[in-house]
């Protein structure tokens, strides 16, 4: 699939670390096991991928090349936010948000809130 690797900066030592630290041993496949690694756009419905180009991991992002050709039907989405960094379209109104990340976060609302909506009038008409 598209970019389907595992993760792995210095894994091994980061689950060392984390058993010694916290007395666990995380799963370095967990991503790919449960939602497909980064294939996960191509697999998923109904999901919104946004990244912001001061976030410094933007270069890891998933974008709309990642979701294949059919990602609008299934309802998955990306944005990008010239002005966006790390998570900021998922906080708080706040006055001096960026114009693009208010345009953004305005987008999110009416889709997540077209998926309510969708699956109220289904699950409406089925009682």
């Amino acid at each position: 699939g598209v970019r389907n690797y595992d993760f792995d900066v210095e894994s091994d030592n980061l689950v060392s670390l984390c058993a010694d630290l916290y007395g666990v041993r995380p799963s370095t496949r967990l991503l790919v096991e449960r939602f497909g690694g980064f294939d996960i756009a191509r697999q998923t419905t109904n999901t919104i991928f946004s990244s912001g180009a001061l976030d410094p991991w933007g270069g890891a992002t998933l974008a709309a090349r990642d979701g294949g050709e059919d990602a609008s039907d299934r309802g998955v989405y990306f944005f990008r936010m010239e002005n966006g960094a790390h998570h900021l379209d998922l906080r708080g109104w706040n006055k001096d948000d960026p114009a693009d990340v208010t345009a953004v976060r305005k987008k999110e609302e009416q889709i997540i809130m077209g998926w309510v909506n969708d699956w109220i009038d289904k699950h409406t008409k089925e009682s």
